[in-house]
């Protein structure tokens, strides 16, 4: 969408509150509260997470649970 009424902070004022609303309306990841703006995002039990939030939170190494041949 084009705003140009040749007043530019009108402009600016106007795209700011469009991006606003649509921000609004997006989920948003219940870690670090962003707008979630890609195609996909992870839903654990109801919580919301961003793409990064959700690996750093769950993603882990085998190795971690590894111990002596034998899982934890």
């Amino acid at each position: 969408m084009s705003i140009n009424s040749g007043d530019p902070y009108r402009d600016s004022t106007i795209y700011e509150a469009i991006q606003y609303e649509k921000e609004k309306n997006q989920p948003h990841c219940c870690i670090c509260g962003e707008a979630i703006w890609d195609d996909k995002l992870w839903d654990f039990i109801d919580a919301i997470y961003c793409e990064e939030c959700a690996e750093a939170q769950f993603k882990k190494n085998t190795e971690d649970y590894i111990r002596n041949g034998n899982f934890i």
